[in-house]
Protein backbone atom coordinates (compact mmCIF):
# COMPACT_ATOMS: atom_id res chain seq x y z
CA UNK A 1 0.00 0.00 0.00
CA UNK A 2 2.99 2.07 0.68
CA UNK A 3 3.77 1.85 -3.00
CA UNK A 4 0.99 2.72 -4.15
CA UNK A 5 0.59 5.80 -2.11
CA UNK A 6 3.83 6.75 -3.67
CA UNK A 7 2.34 6.39 -7.02
CA UNK A 8 -0.30 8.42 -6.20
CA UNK A 9 1.52 11.21 -5.00
CA UNK A 10 3.76 11.37 -7.83
CA UNK A 11 0.60 11.24 -9.82
CA UNK A 12 -0.64 14.69 -7.62
CA UNK A 13 2.02 16.55 -8.23
CA UNK A 14 1.47 16.05 -11.87
CA UNK A 15 -1.74 17.18 -11.71
CA UNK A 16 -1.49 20.35 -9.71
CA UNK A 17 1.44 21.32 -12.74
CA UNK A 18 -0.90 19.95 -15.25
CA UNK A 19 1.21 17.58 -16.71
CA UNK A 20 -1.04 14.70 -17.13
CA UNK A 21 -2.39 12.82 -20.03
CA UNK A 22 -4.94 10.59 -21.00
CA UNK A 23 -2.83 7.72 -19.84
CA UNK A 24 -2.49 9.26 -16.33
CA UNK A 25 -7.19 8.61 -15.98
CA UNK A 26 -6.64 4.75 -15.05
CA UNK A 27 -4.20 4.84 -12.00
CA UNK A 28 -6.46 7.95 -11.06
CA UNK A 29 -9.63 6.15 -11.14
CA UNK A 30 -7.64 3.13 -8.99
CA UNK A 31 -6.59 5.78 -6.52
CA UNK A 32 -10.32 6.90 -5.94
CA UNK A 33 -11.23 3.83 -5.47
CA UNK A 34 -8.86 2.26 -3.02
CA UNK A 35 -9.18 5.65 -1.41
CA UNK A 36 -12.74 4.90 -1.16
CA UNK A 37 -12.41 1.24 -0.61
CA UNK A 38 -9.97 1.32 2.29
CA UNK A 39 -11.93 3.32 5.17
CA UNK A 40 -13.74 2.56 7.92
CA UNK A 41 -16.57 4.76 6.98
CA UNK A 42 -17.47 2.38 3.80
CA UNK A 43 -16.59 -1.12 6.08
CA UNK A 44 -19.33 0.55 7.95
CA UNK A 45 -21.56 1.24 5.17
CA UNK A 46 -21.78 -2.01 3.57
CA UNK A 47 -22.32 -3.74 7.20
CA UNK A 48 -24.96 -1.59 7.28
CA UNK A 49 -26.16 -2.61 3.98
CA UNK A 50 -26.19 -5.89 5.23
CA UNK A 51 -27.70 -5.41 8.45
CA UNK A 52 -30.89 -3.60 6.45
CA UNK A 53 -31.24 -6.00 4.07
CA UNK A 54 -31.11 -8.93 6.60
CA UNK A 55 -34.20 -6.86 8.63
CA UNK A 56 -36.25 -6.59 5.52
CA UNK A 57 -35.70 -10.20 4.73
CA UNK A 58 -36.87 -11.17 8.30
CA UNK A 59 -40.03 -8.32 8.03
CA UNK A 60 -41.06 -10.07 5.08
CA UNK A 61 -40.69 -13.77 5.73
CA UNK A 62 -44.33 -13.53 7.37
CA UNK A 63 -46.06 -11.83 4.17
CA UNK A 64 -47.63 -13.30 1.69
CA UNK A 65 -45.78 -11.80 -1.04
CA UNK A 66 -43.05 -13.73 0.54
CA UNK A 67 -44.67 -17.35 1.34
CA UNK A 68 -45.61 -17.20 -2.53
CA UNK A 69 -42.56 -16.23 -3.70
CA UNK A 70 -40.49 -19.21 -2.00
CA UNK A 71 -43.20 -21.77 -2.76
CA UNK A 72 -42.91 -20.35 -6.78
CA UNK A 73 -39.11 -21.24 -6.88
CA UNK A 74 -39.57 -24.44 -4.68
CA UNK A 75 -41.99 -25.52 -7.49
CA UNK A 76 -39.44 -23.95 -10.57
CA UNK A 77 -36.49 -26.48 -8.53
CA UNK A 78 -38.40 -28.92 -8.04
CA UNK A 79 -39.67 -29.01 -12.09
CA UNK A 80 -34.92 -29.20 -12.70
CA UNK A 81 -35.02 -32.61 -11.57
CA UNK A 82 -34.71 -34.58 -14.69
CA UNK A 83 -37.81 -37.50 -13.42
CA UNK A 84 -39.85 -34.86 -12.25
CA UNK A 85 -39.60 -32.96 -15.68
CA UNK A 86 -40.00 -36.70 -17.53
CA UNK A 87 -43.36 -37.37 -15.27
CA UNK A 88 -45.09 -34.12 -16.27
CA UNK A 89 -43.60 -33.39 -19.50
CA UNK A 90 -47.02 -34.15 -21.45
CA UNK A 91 -48.60 -31.33 -19.00
CA UNK A 92 -48.76 -27.61 -20.17
CA UNK A 93 -46.10 -25.25 -18.32
CA UNK A 94 -48.19 -23.84 -16.16
CA UNK A 95 -50.65 -26.75 -15.68
CA UNK A 96 -47.24 -28.16 -14.80
CA UNK A 97 -46.45 -26.03 -11.58
CA UNK A 98 -49.62 -26.40 -10.18
CA UNK A 99 -49.33 -30.26 -10.15
CA UNK A 100 -45.86 -29.82 -8.10
CA UNK A 101 -47.65 -26.73 -6.29
CA UNK A 102 -50.76 -29.27 -5.07
CA UNK A 103 -48.43 -32.84 -4.34
CA UNK A 104 -46.54 -30.55 -1.85
CA UNK A 105 -49.69 -29.17 -0.18
CA UNK A 106 -51.00 -32.64 -0.10
CA UNK A 107 -47.33 -33.98 0.90
CA UNK A 108 -47.61 -31.82 4.47
CA UNK A 109 -44.70 -29.99 3.30
CA UNK A 110 -44.98 -26.53 4.73
CA UNK A 111 -42.65 -24.85 3.10
CA UNK A 112 -42.48 -21.44 5.14
CA UNK A 113 -41.84 -22.56 8.33
CA UNK A 114 -38.94 -24.81 6.51
CA UNK A 115 -38.08 -22.03 4.95
CA UNK A 116 -37.67 -19.64 8.40
CA UNK A 117 -36.01 -22.77 10.29
CA UNK A 118 -33.61 -22.14 7.95
CA UNK A 119 -32.79 -18.51 7.43
CA UNK A 120 -33.07 -18.57 11.48
CA UNK A 121 -30.33 -20.99 11.00
CA UNK A 122 -28.30 -19.15 8.92
CA UNK A 123 -28.79 -16.13 10.24
CA UNK A 124 -27.43 -16.98 13.41
CA UNK A 125 -24.04 -17.75 11.87
CA UNK A 126 -23.37 -14.52 10.01
CA UNK A 127 -21.42 -11.50 11.45
CA UNK A 128 -22.09 -8.95 8.91
CA UNK A 129 -19.20 -6.85 10.84
CA UNK A 130 -17.07 -9.29 9.95
CA UNK A 131 -17.94 -10.33 6.55
CA UNK A 132 -17.98 -6.28 5.53
CA UNK A 133 -14.23 -6.24 6.93
CA UNK A 134 -13.23 -9.81 4.89
CA UNK A 135 -14.50 -8.40 2.57
CA UNK A 136 -12.54 -5.03 2.24
CA UNK A 137 -9.04 -6.74 3.57
CA UNK A 138 -9.13 -8.84 0.21
CA UNK A 139 -10.23 -5.87 -1.99
CA UNK A 140 -7.28 -4.36 -0.50
CA UNK A 141 -4.58 -7.51 -0.38
CA UNK A 142 -5.68 -7.63 -4.15
CA UNK A 143 -3.28 -4.21 -4.38
CA UNK A 144 -4.89 -3.46 -8.27
CA UNK A 145 -8.67 -3.53 -8.66
CA UNK A 146 -9.88 -4.85 -11.93
CA UNK A 147 -9.87 -3.15 -14.80
CA UNK A 148 -13.97 -2.59 -15.07
CA UNK A 149 -14.45 -1.28 -11.64
CA UNK A 150 -10.97 0.72 -11.94
CA UNK A 151 -13.19 2.38 -15.73
CA UNK A 152 -16.17 3.22 -13.33
CA UNK A 153 -13.98 5.80 -11.85
CA UNK A 154 -12.25 6.66 -15.34
CA UNK A 155 -12.68 10.90 -15.45
CA UNK A 156 -11.06 13.90 -16.59
CA UNK A 157 -9.19 15.42 -13.48
CA UNK A 158 -8.24 18.54 -12.41
CA UNK A 159 -6.95 20.24 -9.35
CA UNK A 160 -9.34 23.39 -7.67
CA UNK A 161 -6.79 26.19 -5.60
CA UNK A 162 -8.25 28.24 -3.49
CA UNK A 163 -7.37 29.86 -0.31
CA UNK A 164 -5.73 28.01 3.01
CA UNK A 165 -8.00 26.48 5.52
CA UNK A 166 -11.21 26.59 2.97
CA UNK A 167 -11.81 22.92 2.86
CA UNK A 168 -12.46 20.33 5.70
CA UNK A 169 -11.63 16.73 5.11
CA UNK A 170 -14.34 14.69 6.02
CA UNK A 171 -13.75 10.27 7.20
CA UNK A 172 -15.96 9.65 3.86
CA UNK A 173 -13.15 10.60 1.19
CA UNK A 174 -14.59 10.77 -2.19
CA UNK A 175 -18.10 12.24 -2.76
CA UNK A 176 -19.84 12.55 -5.85
CA UNK A 177 -22.63 14.15 -7.82
CA UNK A 178 -25.11 12.01 -9.53
CA UNK A 179 -27.83 12.27 -11.68
CA UNK A 180 -30.63 11.97 -9.95
CA UNK A 181 -28.85 13.73 -6.67
CA UNK A 182 -28.32 18.01 -7.03
CA UNK A 183 -26.50 17.57 -3.71
CA UNK A 184 -22.89 15.69 -3.30
CA UNK A 185 -23.36 12.42 -1.91
CA UNK A 186 -21.09 9.30 -0.73
CA UNK A 187 -19.83 7.53 -3.67
CA UNK A 188 -21.53 4.15 -3.40
CA UNK A 189 -24.79 4.94 -5.23
CA UNK A 190 -26.93 3.64 -7.89
CA UNK A 191 -25.62 4.90 -11.53
CA UNK A 192 -22.51 6.51 -12.57
CA UNK A 193 -21.36 9.95 -10.98
CA UNK A 194 -21.52 12.83 -13.28
CA UNK A 195 -18.77 14.41 -10.62
CA UNK A 196 -16.54 13.05 -7.96
CA UNK A 197 -14.95 15.64 -5.75
CA UNK A 198 -12.24 15.04 -3.10
CA UNK A 199 -10.38 17.54 -0.91
CA UNK A 200 -6.46 17.00 -0.67
CA UNK A 201 -5.42 19.31 1.52
CA UNK A 202 -7.04 22.32 3.20
CA UNK A 203 -6.55 24.49 -0.04
CA UNK A 204 -7.22 22.23 -2.82
CA UNK A 205 -9.94 19.88 -3.90
CA UNK A 206 -9.80 17.24 -6.89
CA UNK A 207 -12.08 17.25 -9.42
CA UNK A 208 -13.07 14.77 -11.90
CA UNK A 209 -15.42 14.72 -14.63
CA UNK A 210 -17.03 12.87 -17.16
CA UNK A 211 -16.47 15.59 -20.42
CA UNK A 212 -14.08 18.81 -20.10
CA UNK A 213 -16.40 20.47 -18.05
CA UNK A 214 -14.63 22.47 -15.22
CA UNK A 215 -17.96 22.88 -13.11
CA UNK A 216 -17.31 25.28 -9.67
CA UNK A 217 -17.78 24.15 -6.15
CA UNK A 218 -18.36 26.23 -3.32
CA UNK A 219 -16.46 25.18 -0.44
CA UNK A 220 -19.24 25.15 1.94
CA UNK A 221 -20.95 22.84 -0.25
CA UNK A 222 -18.78 20.67 -0.60
CA UNK A 223 -17.19 20.57 3.45
CA UNK A 224 -20.91 19.75 4.37
CA UNK A 225 -21.20 16.70 2.25
CA UNK A 226 -17.91 15.73 3.67
CA UNK A 227 -19.33 16.06 7.09
CA UNK A 228 -22.72 14.90 6.50
CA UNK A 229 -21.60 11.76 4.55
CA UNK A 230 -19.26 10.79 7.57
CA UNK A 231 -19.54 8.87 10.38
CA UNK A 232 -17.25 9.68 12.90
CA UNK A 233 -15.09 12.99 12.37
CA UNK A 234 -13.74 15.21 9.73
CA UNK A 235 -10.37 16.96 9.83
CA UNK A 236 -9.90 20.60 9.88
CA UNK A 237 -6.88 23.04 9.85
CA UNK A 238 -8.16 25.93 11.92
CA UNK A 239 -11.27 25.64 14.80
CA UNK A 240 -13.48 28.32 13.80
CA UNK A 241 -17.06 28.84 14.57
CA UNK A 242 -17.68 27.07 10.90
CA UNK A 243 -16.31 24.21 11.97
CA UNK A 244 -17.68 24.05 15.18
CA UNK A 245 -21.26 24.33 13.79
CA UNK A 246 -20.10 21.71 11.14
CA UNK A 247 -19.67 19.21 14.46
CA UNK A 248 -23.24 18.12 15.02
CA UNK A 249 -23.96 17.34 11.36
CA UNK A 250 -21.43 14.23 11.20
CA UNK A 251 -23.67 11.32 9.47
CA UNK A 252 -26.84 13.14 8.89
CA UNK A 253 -26.69 11.31 5.77
CA UNK A 254 -23.96 8.58 5.81
CA UNK A 255 -26.53 5.91 4.73
CA UNK A 256 -25.02 3.96 1.79
CA UNK A 257 -29.22 2.67 1.41
CA UNK A 258 -32.19 3.38 3.34
CA UNK A 259 -35.14 0.15 4.75
CA UNK A 260 -36.96 2.23 2.11
CA UNK A 261 -35.21 1.04 -0.70
CA UNK A 262 -33.83 -2.10 0.40
CA UNK A 263 -37.39 -3.28 1.04
CA UNK A 264 -37.78 -1.52 -2.51
CA UNK A 265 -34.82 -3.63 -4.14
CA UNK A 266 -36.42 -7.09 -2.02
CA UNK A 267 -39.65 -6.77 -3.49
CA UNK A 268 -38.17 -6.51 -7.01
CA UNK A 269 -35.89 -9.46 -6.48
CA UNK A 270 -38.97 -11.23 -5.49
CA UNK A 271 -41.27 -10.19 -8.08
CA UNK A 272 -38.31 -11.27 -11.05
CA UNK A 273 -38.13 -14.52 -9.92
CA UNK A 274 -38.94 -17.23 -12.35
CA UNK A 275 -42.41 -18.88 -12.19
CA UNK A 276 -43.85 -16.42 -9.26
CA UNK A 277 -47.37 -17.09 -10.67
CA UNK A 278 -48.15 -20.74 -10.36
Amino acid sequence: MSRKENEYAALLDKLGTATTDDSDKHIMGEMILNLFARTNNTRKGFAEIGEIAFDCYDRAMGSDKFTKSIRAQTVERILEDPRIKALVARFPKKRRRRIVSALLSASGINIQKSSEALWKLIRGRLHVEDMSKTAQLKFLAAGKPSDDKRKLFDRRWHIESREPGVFVLGDVGPIARFSDTPILVPLFHFGTASTIVLPISNCKLLVGTLDDSKPIFEAEEVNLASVECSRDFFIASVCTDRETGYQPRIGLRALFITGEKAKQALDEVMEDEPGNKL
